[in-house]
């Protein structure tokens, strides 16, 4: 992983941090789900540009590789939604990189979602959280 040319390591770490966001987003999230999600996170927001970067420690490594693990089960629960949805017909058709099509897809989407306003965030410095607002 550690050899990966950094483009991929984006693409991979972007579809990661994907897959938590959409499982917290999903109608079938739980609370269980929710908290790995929102760990797993904060875990990429907090690691994947440093180990971009060639600054990225052993830790920082083990963290995102255990926030992929994280977003791998709660997509198995939770699932994925719209920006997974619209992605996967995308690349399948044409060539285009999974995790670059959801680069493209997913900001589009949230601003959609809090439009709808079935989510609120809440920014601090740091981080970006997502709350369901009932």
């Amino acid at each position: 992983m550690k050899t990966m040319p950094k483009h991929v390591l984006a693409a991979v770490g972007f579809d990661a941090l994907c897959h938590c966001m959409e499982a917290y987003t999903s109608k079938i999230s739980q609370p269980f789900t929710d908290a790995l999600a929102l760990y797993a996170i904060d875990l990429i927001a907090h690691n994947l540009v440093d180990v971009y970067k060639g600054r990225g420690t052993q830790e920082s490594w083990e963290k995102i590789t255990l926030a992929s693990t994280i977003g791998g089960m709660v997509i198995n629960t939770a699932g994925v939604t719209l920006a997974h949805g619209m992605e996967h017909p995308a690349s399948g058709l044409k060539d285009i990189v999974h995790g670059k099509g959801l680069a493209a897809l997913t900001p589009v989407i949230i601003e959609g979602i809090l439009q709808g306003r079935s989510f609120q965030v809440c920014e601090d410095r740091q981080n970006i959280w997502w709350y369901h607002s009932g």
